[in-house]
């Protein structure tokens, strides 16, 4: 299963902390993709209000709720949800390998 580290916990709950409900934060492919792009993402977050069917729900030790689409589960299996700076008021979640 998909690892969460303390810093994407940490950029997932500032995402929906003053948000009511809270919202659950999915992580899916992008249908906008370009094809042989490898430099493109991927896959994207969203936030909705409950995870779609088909969906793996999960929890980070702190809490956090993160739904990974059926497309893109299984190949998270081995992976890690990060952070890295972008330089920005945002902080950039990357997939790396556990």
């Amino acid at each position: 299963m998909l690892k969460i580290t303390e810093r994407a916990a940490s950029a997932l709950r500032s995402i929906v902390a003053d948000q009511e409900p809270p919202p659950v934060v999915r992580l899916c492919e992008r249908e906008d993709a370009a094809p042989g792009d490898a430099s493109a993402p991927r896959s994207r977050l969203d936030l909705v209000s409950a995870p779609e069917p088909g969906d793996e729900s999960m929890s980070a030790p702190d809490g956090s709720r993160l739904c990974l689409a059926p497309a893109i589960a299984s190949a998270l299996e081995d992976k890690v949800l990060d952070t890295t700076d972008s330089g920005g008021s945002w902080p950039a979640f990357v997939i790396r390998a556990a």
